[in-house]
């Protein structure tokens, strides 16, 4: 690994410390230029590497998605396992996150678009057009698409099936497949 600011090389020493390093396949012993790996690619946010400058506490959730690998058994894995599912990502444009406001004792949907794919300009454009159609913010257009889209029942239906649970939205979480 090339050099490091000291936050970096702090935060990269964290990272093997809460993840132990060692190659996660078992019966792999190997402890040598490992890889990290996300468990899950569908619950990837971000590539946590490429932000080890970041704040620690900025890192442990992504971190605790991952896993070390070393080369072969991470290249296995990716080619193997998440293939399909990295290929379905590169696509997606739309992300929604759940999380609950004990505040404002509330459940909440974020919603991120990523404008730089070919989808997601074009829902950005539907977007701005039901801002203007209505006169009402972006934001605003925003939650008129998701109520029309997700009411109570399937926003429940979404989370229990971001869990893993079988419906209609499994999908969503499975690498597209129903």
């Amino acid at each position: 690994m090339k050099s490091m600011t000291p936050c970096a090389a702090k935060n990269w020493d964290r990272i093997k410390l809460r993840l132990g390093y060692e190659c996660a396949e078992p019966g792999c012993n190997c402890t040598e230029n490992l890889q990290l790996d996300h468990k899950n690619p569908l619950t990837k946010k971000f590539d946590v590497k490429s932000r080890l400058s970041c704040k620690w506490v900025n890192l442990i959730d992504e971190v605790d998605k991952c896993q070390f690998l070393c080369e072969k058994h991470h290249d296995k894995k990716t080619r193997n396992e998440d293939w399909e599912v990295i290929q379905y990502k590169r696509k997606e444009c739309i992300w929604l996150d759940f999380s609950y406001n004990p505040l404002l004792d509330e459940h909440q949907v974020h919603f991120t678009l990523d404008i730089h794919k070919k989808t997601g300009k074009k829902l950005y454009k539907i977007l701005c057009k039901i801002s203007e159609d209505q006169n009402c913010s972006f934001n605003d257009a925003v939650e008129k698409l998701m109520d029309m889209t997700f009411n109570e029942d399937n926003l429940s239906k979404l989370k229990r099936a971001k869990r893993g649970e079988k419906n209609e939205f499994s999908h969503l979480f499975n690498g597209g497949k129903k």
